[in-house]
């Protein structure tokens, strides 16, 4: 995630096992994504925009460390 002046993103890449997708958009001062990989497949992402993360679907609580 980059300081970038959209405010939303979409996006899917197939692989040979299915796609990976990711969505985001900024809202109440925070990014809101989702992100669906098949399994056995590891994602690292990076947070430069300076916002906080919150995965959509997921309780803040269970967020730490994800």
């Amino acid at each position: 995630f980059t300081d970038a002046t959209r405010d939303s993103c979409e996006g899917r890449v197939p692989v040979p096992e299915g796609a990976v997708s990711l969505r985001w958009k900024k809202q109440d001062g925070k990014i809101s994504y989702r992100l669906d990989v098949p399994a056995g497949y590891a994602i690292t992402a990076e947070n430069k925009s300076g916002l906080p993360l919150e995965m959509m679907g997921v309780p803040s609580e269970k967020q730490k460390g994800l």
